[in-house]
């Protein structure tokens, strides 16, 4: 069995609709998306709010770890 080794990637940051639109037609067509979540306030529990998803998914080109800033005025409801 030979492994290729993935040598290329891409960070993208997601802020507006318009990105997350995008994004989300492309993650439709990966088979495994790898998610981390992290969290602000998490010292206050009533307080305690998502405030960054990063999902990392194999494209073509390589590997794709796409940040999601839910402090910007992004939907994350999609």
């Amino acid at each position: 069995m030979i492994h290729r080794m993935i040598t290329t990637h891409r960070i993208e940051y997601i802020d507006h609709p318009a990105s997350l639109k995008a994004l989300l037609g492309r993650l439709s067509k990966v088979p495994v998306i790898a998610l981390d979540i992290e969290t602000i306030d998490w010292w206050k529990r009533t307080e305690e709010r998502i405030s960054i998803i990063q999902l990392g998914f194999r494209e073509e080109a390589g590997i794709t770890v796409a940040i999601l800033d839910l402090l910007s005025p992004l939907d994350p409801e999609p």
